[in-house]
């Protein structure tokens, strides 16, 4: 594919409507994970973000900003 049409699409992209999507997907997620304590909340959240395919920065970003300090047992 050329690396005009790529640029592009990648731009046409809304960077406050993204980080505000996968916002919502860790959210929603985040109340259905069962994690022995913080860490293991935070691992797990970050897996589904990278298996969803979003980029590592972002959803460092967004872990840190909601915390994760309610797990569930």
């Amino acid at each position: 594919m050329p690396q005009d049409i790529i640029s592009s699409a990648l731009d046409s992209i809304d960077n406050d409507l993204y980080i505000k999507l996968l916002r919502e997907l860790i959210e929603a997620h985040r109340k259905s994970v069962k994690a022995k304590n913080q860490y293991d909340l935070k691992a797990k959240l970050l897996r589904y973000g990278f298996s969803k395919g979003f980029e590592s920065n972002l959803l460092y970003d967004i872990l840190n900003d909601l915390g994760t300090d309610s797990v569930k047992r």
